[in-house]
């Protein structure tokens, strides 16, 4: 069991007087950015958490990258490494001078998208009793996060008055820029034109909102760090695995609402962001075929379920999309959209 395993690598008792924190990484061949990330939860001044990384089935040696890093790194001992329930698992405990934290790395067979991987490791924990005591932490691998960033999300968390609040954001910068906004938290979203306005992008850290100013604004919480209360998940469900990419977590907020849950922000939990690391999700004249496609099927996927009314406008909006790549030389890109929108199946080469 990797509670088992938990429990003999002799783990600081200090991190017991503390509810214990789940955190979910999943990881789609970008092992060097897991490392590192799982490296800034090291540093954690709030100790008591474990972390599941799951590998989404990226097909290279990402599982033994991981593995081998964390055993060489001096900071982990190594528990296990063993099958589990058809898994491989690596299991890796802090050093004990480093107070208590445990990471669990499993290997997926396929890759099962954004929501499925969360959705994966969740289950890993529940089934292995490592699930959090109050709360999980689903974080993207490409982050990294400053020292107080966990407790800075659980402060929010425990704030009178907030046993309401599903789920919370952070402070996400762009990793290259270390002190430009990504966003305050999340995001407003436009049901009608499936328009997307990150809350302070651009923005320099100076001028650091409150909680009070931002979560009024809040649509959905970003999905690269969504700090979940456990009654939450257990009320709402686990991510929609619809959803292959995108949208996941605008669907989630959304169930959420609609069972009496609110959407929180933690100013003071910085987490830096290498946004779309790995699906070139950037700038629409950069971004790749696979972003193209998951972008507006999701969207279109999201709209039917939740605000079937404005279907119309926003595949009008995917077909402005189409006709624009179009214009811009964009051929790959054109295609996928033009696929999306007759809802055929993304291609995969």
């Amino acid at each position: 069991m990797f509670s088992d395993a938990h429990k003999n690598c002799n783990c600081d008792s200090q991190d017991s007087e503390e509810p214990t924190v789940l955190i979910i990484l999943v990881n789609y061949k970008r092992p060097f950015d897991t490392v590192a990330c799982i490296e800034s939860l090291l540093n954690q001044s709030y100790r008591s958490w474990r972390c599941v990384v799951y590998e989404n089935g990226s097909g290279d040696d990402s599982f033994l990258v991981i593995n081998s890093r964390l055993a060489e790194s001096g900071r982990f001992i190594q528990c296990e490494r063993k099958i589990r329930d058809g898994f491989e698992v690596g299991v890796f405990s802090k050093s004990t001078n480093l107070g208590c934290g445990t990471v669990a790395i499993v290997k997926g067979d396929e890759n099962l998208g954004f929501a499925g991987g969360n959705n994966a490791a969740i289950n890993f924990a529940k089934r292995f009793g490592v699930f959090g005591n109050e709360f999980v932490w689903l974080l993207n691998n490409d982050t990294v996060a400053n020292d107080d960033a966990l407790f800075n999300l659980i402060k929010r968390m425990r704030m009178p008055g907030a046993e309401r609040v599903g789920l919370c954001g952070a402070t996400l910068l762009y990793f290259g820029s270390k002190n430009i906004v990504q966003c305050f938290g999340g995001a407003r979203y436009g049901k009608w034109l499936g328009s997307v306005a990150e809350l302070g992008n651009g923005k320099t850290l100076s001028l650091l909102p409150s909680s009070a100013e931002v979560e009024p604004q809040l649509s959905y919480v970003s999905g690269a760090s969504m700090f979940a209360r456990n009654t939450f998940l257990e009320a709402v469900g686990p991510m929609c695995e619809e959803y292959f990419l995108y949208y996941e977590e605008v669907d989630w907020a959304v169930r959420g609402e609609r069972l009496g849950f609110c959407l929180g922000y933690a100013p003071d939990a910085i987490v830096w962001h290498k946004e779309g690391a790995v699906l070139g999700s950037g700038r629409a004249i950069t971004r790749s075929p696979l972003a193209e496609h998951f972008g507006l099927s999701s969207r279109l996927l999201f709209t039917k379920k939740h605000y079937p009314l404005a279907l119309l406008s926003i595949w009008l909006v995917g077909w402005l999309q189409f006709v624009k790549r179009i214009f811009n030389r964009q051929w790959i890109n054109a295609k996928v959209i033009g696929n999306a929108l007759l809802l055929k199946k993304y291609q995969r080469n």
